[in-house]
Formats: structure tokens, C-alpha cells, sequence
């Protein structure tokens, strides 16, 4: 398997850290999903919190809601559905 170097603009570089200390955070702090669907559910109630952030609360609220969410979902990713990788070759 070959990995893709892409480029991130800067604001994407500091989204995309913020979402990754996110995860680190969490997965400091709370054991690994013993599921997808423990994962699943976790998901869910981090999204329920972004609506209500989204409909109630102020746009850096959203945003830090926004942010837990990507991490859960990485963690789901990374924790239910991580595909092996292949060792690579030089050809």
C-alpha cells in the first residue's frame, strides 16, 4: 500500500491537529471501543451534542462539538476498523 502525500492549506493543518490532540485526549482518558457499536453510540451522542450546540449554543461551542465529533469518528475508524497494512515494496 502506498500513502498519499496530500497538502493542507493552514487552516486545515489546525483543524486537523485539533481534531488529532482531540483524539489523543480521549483515547488518554477512555479505554478503547470494545465495538463498533459502543463506538457507534458514542458517535451519536458527540453528534447530538454538536445539534444542540449548533441550535443553542454560541459558534465556538459548535466548533468544539464540531472538533469531538471528527475525533470520535477517527477513533471509531482507528479502533473498529482499521484495515492491516500491507508492507510495501521497492519496485
Amino acid at each position: 500500500m502506498t500513502l498519499e502525500v496530500i497538502e493542507l492549506s493552514t487552516k486545515e493543518q489546525r483543524v486537523s491537529f485539533e481534531c488529532w490532540k482531540e483524539y489523543k485526549r480521549a483515547t488518554s482518558k477512555f479505554p478503547t471501543f470494545l465495538s463498533d457499536r459502543e463506538g457507534f453510540d458514542i458517535l451519536d451522542e458527540e453528534v447530538q451534542e454538536l445539534k444542540q450546540a449548533i441550535r443553542h449554543g454560541t459558534p465556538q461551542e459548535a466548533r468544539a462539538e464540531a472538533i469531538q465529533v471528527a475525533a470520535m469518528a477517527l477513533r471509531l475508524l482507528l479502533d473498529c476498523y482499521t484495515l492491516p497494512l500491507e508492507k510495501e515494496t521497492n519496485e
